[in-house]
């Protein structure tokens, strides 16, 4: 009997979550240098923070407007799709805030 993926804890595992990681890293920034999202940055410097991962969990950043959330999450879809890897959407959590102001919300897809 054949089955498809590796066994968590496999030496392969580590580094094909890597891989796959650094597949989305590039997707993210294609989608930056298309301008369909910005991501954060200091006023006066061209270079943006889309991302930050550390082990499995990835801080993506970009504009807080819907057309950007769609776009994000046509990626996360796309990934997804093209990894086969599942994206647990219930433990994604949108954080906004604007100067003073700070927001926090349960993802709700787009």
């Amino acid at each position: 009997m054949s089955r498809r993926g590796v066994i968590q804890g496999d030496a392969l595992s580590l580094l094909l979550f890597v891989l796959a990681a650094d597949v989305f890293t590039q997707m993210i920034i294609l989608a930056a240098e298309k301008v369909l999202i910005q991501g954060l940055g200091l006023m006066g410097f061209s270079q943006k923070v889309l991302s930050l991962q550390y082990a499995n969990d990835t801080l993506l950043f970009c504009k807080a407007d819907k057309e950007q959330l769609v776009i994000l999450n046509l990626l996360l879809y796309g990934f997804e799709l093209a990894s086969g890897l599942n994206l647990i959407f219930i433990r994604v959590m949108l954080l906004f805030w604007n100067r003073m102001m700070f927001h926090k919300r349960k993802w709700q897809g787009c």
